[in-house]
């Protein structure tokens, strides 16, 4: 994964972890199938005055609290996939606008600009989303 970009520095976690979907391509849902996911995440904004982002820790706690409803599990049916498609890239929508917006703590969150998840269902399948500040 690339870097957000080189106006602000940025941090990244990676998590793997197991879940089943089904996805509804064309109107038509899939049989229910698990995946081997792999996540990261990478956030980036102004540095606090001890020359950090955020602690990796702080990012791997946020991460595993919004991947736990999901791991050994399934996301249909499991808010937000009760109603919406629980495809790749709405799993990363998902992930990033979580941590981004509500998960980590209003200080930590202040000095972020963007986030950005990418999430591989399966080898060479990625999807990505991106999330700033001025999103929701």
């Amino acid at each position: 994964m690339q870097h957000l970009g080189s106006n602000f520095p940025s941090i990244a976690v990676q998590r793997r972890f197991k879940a089943r979907h089904a996805v509804t391509i064309g109107g038509v849902e899939e049989l229910l199938h698990e995946h081997d996911w792999h996540v990261q995440v990478e956030v980036a904004g102004a540095l606090d005055a001890e020359g950090l982002l955020i602690d990796f820790h702080l990012l791997e706690a946020v991460l595993e609290d919004v991947l736990s409803p999901f791991t050994d599990s399934t996301f249909n049916g499991t808010p937000p996939f009760d109603e919406w498609n629980p495809s790749a890239e709405n799993i990363a929508r998902h992930i990033i606008t979580t941590i981004v917006h509500e998960s980590l703590p209003e200080e930590a969150r202040r000095r972020i600009e963007i986030g950005r998840a990418t999430v591989e269902e399966a080898p060479g399948c990625h999807a990505t989303y991106y999330s700033d500040t001025n999103q929701a």
